[in-house]
């Protein structure tokens, strides 16, 4: 299996299917792997939501995932849709919501990623383009790995 992989896709589809969802609110949103921009000076200019800050910890062949959740939004005067789309992924990612692991190569879902205690919404980022806010989420994989 390629675990990494499967979790780092998994989790941009996640966000993207979320952008799609948001759609329905009337608002437009793309989905962004937020790591892929080397600073937020190259991040898009629009208003996006995307997996950043990966860490994958495996004990006993169990996956533990924590990551945080980044949403930005530009043209956003008090930070109204911020706040819807914060909204919307703090109900998306309750506890025990799962998050279905997909084989990066062939599509196929093979497991969930299961929200853990402990999601939180962080402070606002200060940058010099847009305004984001990280939500930090911890997540166990419910697939085992052995040696192999």
């Amino acid at each position: 299996m390629n675990e990494y992989q499967d979790i780092e896709a998994s989790l941009l589809r996640f966000s993207a299917d979320l952008a799609h969802e948001l759609t329905q609110f009337g608002l437009e949103v793309s989905a962004e792997y937020v790591d892929a921009f080397g600073s937020p000076t190259e991040w898009p200019e629009t208003d996006f939501i995307g997996p950043a800050e990966m860490r994958i910890d495996m004990d006993e062949g169990v996956i533990y995932v924590t990551l945080a959740i980044v949403v930005s939004t530009r043209q956003d005067t008090n930070l109204t849709k911020m706040s819807k789309i914060v909204n919307r992924v703090m109900n998306k990612l309750a506890k025990d919501a799962r998050i279905v692991i997909f084989d990066a190569a062939s599509g196929a879902p093979r497991g969930h990623l299961i929200v853990q205690d402990g999601t939180r919404v962080g402070i606002k980022l200060n940058t010099d383009t847009q305004p984001a806010k990280p939500i930090f989420i911890n997540l166990v994989s419910d697939q085992i790995l052995s040696r192999g």
